[in-house]
């Protein structure tokens, strides 16, 4: 999805600047993601982004990342093209959410 280098040039300055202060007031940081993530896992663990959550449009089975990084907390497999129909999947949002 995201070279490394491109990372480092246009994501890493804000997640250096926002996730301090963030940690600071006490904020869990939240990475939403959608796609096949693996190889920029280890680049969001190192910038302070503990949690992560996994779309299932990408087709990524987060079960096994997080057998091979364990320190990734992850939630998710929420189908967000439900979010019109809440009501009905309110109880499932909370869970992947972790509430």
């Amino acid at each position: 999805m995201i070279s490394e280098r491109h990372f480092e040039e246009f994501l890493a300055p804000y997640y250096r600047r926002l996730v301090p202060r963030l940690q600071e007031l006490g904020a869990v940081i939240l990475v939403d993601t959608d796609g096949d993530v693996t190889r920029m896992v280890p680049w969001l663990l190192r910038e302070g982004s503990g949690r992560l959550a996994a779309g299932t449009a990408g087709g990524r089975r987060w079960d096994g990342l997080a057998k091979t990084i364990p320190a990734v907390m992850h939630g998710g497999h929420f189908d967000k093209m439900t979010m019109n129909k809440a009501s009905r999947h309110a109880p499932r949002v909370r869970r992947a959410c972790g509430r």
